[in-house]
């Protein structure tokens, strides 16, 4: 069978459709990725053929495709994203979709969740389709007043009925790599929905690690990240690290691509600053992790039962520590005001959508502000108080005993014969 996978150009987006790629090829099925002709060296990267397909642009270099991108701050730009994805990344990824299935014939359209035009075109064609989540599910009747809209126009554009617009996107087959117990329990999961184990592309071995961590002395380790989409904000860093320095801790940083450790310099002898480190051969390293939310860290974390300080720099990051505060694995700071851009004067008052409401609800978070005393005492509590990593062995455990991706590819191969 032919399974066509399609995915905006993240690599956050390509990461969950990965292993259930290299779980369809193991059963002898073919497999292709459609994606923009410019992330097709990732998609090659990772062993799998790739076809361009939609508007060519990386997530990574928007400003290149949408100069409107260009000095948007963080909140502005995760707003931005929302709407292109719905509207002009979809329209486009559909029209070259239907070229591709008509030549290719797939059996199931495989989609990255934040991608649509991939349902767009199972809808016109008759092709089974599955959506592929490593958020947290929000359900339709509270996102549908920013999406509903250019859904019903796009499938419209395509000749079908424009509404119901929301209910194609979890319609025939909705995995998730989040644990049940992590997603918000007032949301019911959709009929079609299936939980996996997140089983993320990223090194396993000891072969990839710096040597001086086999050197760090013996005494907590704290690790360190803001992530890739968010790595351009060294002011959170410096005030990490000058709340740590003398502290009796060691502290692993990583940057990310294009960001030099150095620019940190003077480094204090506890802490240790990289671009890139395998997060997974890291993790057993480490008693607490600290990070803006992203779920591939929390994940990955929480994968080996360690507890989360969290630093929301989007709305969308807020939902995840308001979950970690909740199953009480780990604390969370916000952002004083005017220390970076999330407030409210980024946001046109009659603007309602859901992530708007998530980036304004993050400067009326009831969490301490980020200071160096305020980052200090949470790092104490979750290294002292037990609580928080016996929470954190519970999530472990259930991410243990979740389906693995063949478990997924098994869920379309049947959906296929469905």
């Amino acid at each position: 069978m032919k399974f066509l996978f399609t995915t905006q150009p993240g690599f956050g987006h390509l990461l969950p459709l990965i292993p259930l790629a290299q779980a369809l090829e193991k059963m002898g099925h073919e497999v292709l990725v459609a994606c923009a002709a410019s992330f097709l060296p990732r998609v090659a990267h990772a062993g799998l053929d790739g076809r361009a397909a939609g508007l060519d642009w990386l997530e990574s270099k928007p400003e290149i495709a949408f100069p409107k991108a260009e000095g948007l701050t963080t909140s502005e730009r995760e707003i931005f994203f929302a709407e292109i994805f719905v509207d002009i990344t979809a329209n486009h990824m559909a029209y070259d979709l239907l070229t591709i299935c008509q030549e290719w014939q797939p059996n199931v359209i495989v989609r990255d969740a934040f991608e649509y035009g991939g349902c767009i075109v199972g809808e016109k064609l008759n092709i089974p389709y599955a959506a592929v989540d490593m958020e947290l599910y929000i359900p339709a009747h509270i996102t549908r007043d920013g999406m509903e809209g250019p859904l019903a126009y796009l499938r419209s554009a395509f000749d079908l009925p424009a509404y119901p617009a929301m209910e194609m996107l979890t319609r025939n087959l909705y995995l998730s790599y989040i644990p049940p117990s992590y997603q918000f329990p007032e949301y019911q999961l959709p009929d079609t929905a299936h939980a996996l184990r997140p089983a993320f592309l990223d090194a396993k071995g000891d072969e990839m690690l710096p040597p001086w961590l086999a050197t760090l002395p013996n005494r907590p380790t704290i690790y360190t990240t803001m992530g890739t989409s968010f790595n351009n904000v060294p002011e959170i860093m410096r005030l990490i690290i000058a709340a740590l320095r003398d502290e009796s801790v060691n502290v692993i940083i990583t940057v990310g691509p294009g960001q030099d450790p150095q620019q940190y310099a003077p480094i204090p002898d506890n802490i240790h600053i990289e671009q890139f480190i395998p997060q997974s051969a890291l993790m057993p390293y480490c008693d607490l992790v600290i990070a803006n939310g992203g779920v591939g860290t929390s994940m990955i974390a929480l994968s080996h039962g360690c507890p989360l300080l969290l630093i929301p720099l989007g709305g969308h990051l807020q939902l995840h520590a308001l979950r970690c505060r909740a199953l009480g694995i780990g604390l969370s700071l916000k952002l004083p005001p005017g220390m970076f851009d999330v407030n409210l004067e980024s946001f046109d008052e009659e603007d309602d959508t859901f992530v708007t409401r998530q980036a304004k609800a993050m400067v009326y978070d009831d969490a301490p502000e980020l200071s160096a005393d305020s980052l200090c005492q949470a790092v104490y509590t979750l290294l002292h108080d037990p609580t928080y990593r016996q929470a954190a062995k519970q999530v472990q455990a259930e991410i243990l005993a979740m389906a693995g991706p063949q478990a997924g590819a098994a869920l379309l191969t049947q959906l296929a014969e469905r």
